[in-house]
């Protein structure tokens, strides 16, 4: 189990936030960015694995998510149905909105701690997790009992 490819991140970009990890494929607002450009988002609002978190108040300083341009598209269509009743009224609208496409390509985050690196204190949490997935990752279904 390797904690880099664990990551995930909380970002925001355009107003919107996104959980992401690395190589999802995101489509979010559209943004003036050629197509294979790389951009940073710096607007990191969480960083986590499933060991440990780190939460900021409101962004965290030294996290980062780079990201790579795929594309520009329009996004499926939306339809707005109007109608007032006891009458033959009625109206149809629709919009198709312009979205990017992301390909999440890193997520970085180096934190430390006062004697080091903390990815050093992960590595033995890391072995604890994987000793105690493996005794209780077992395919017994657990029926949940009434307690009356």
């Amino acid at each position: 189990m390797n904690i880099r490819k664990q990551i995930f991140a909380v970002v925001s970009t355009i107003g919107r936030q996104y959980k992401v990890t690395e190589g999802d494929v995101l489509q979010v607002p559209f943004m003036e960015a050629p197509i294979d450009s790389e951009i940073r988002l710096d607007r990191v609002h969480l960083v986590g694995t499933p060991i440990w978190t780190a939460i900021g108040t409101p962004f965290i300083d030294n996290a980062e998510v780079r990201a790579i341009v795929e594309g520009h598209q329009r996004s499926r269509k939306i339809l707005i149905f109007k109608k007032k009743r006891k009458s033959t009224t009625e109206l149809w609208k629709g919009r198709r909105t312009p979205i990017t496409m992301l390909r999440i390509l890193e997520i970085k985050y180096e934190p430390e701690n006062e004697d080091g690196n903390i990815y050093d204190d992960m590595k033995k949490k890391e072995s604890k997790l994987a000793r105690y997935q493996q005794y209780f990752n077992t395919n017994d279904k657990v029926v949940k009992e009434r307690v009356p």
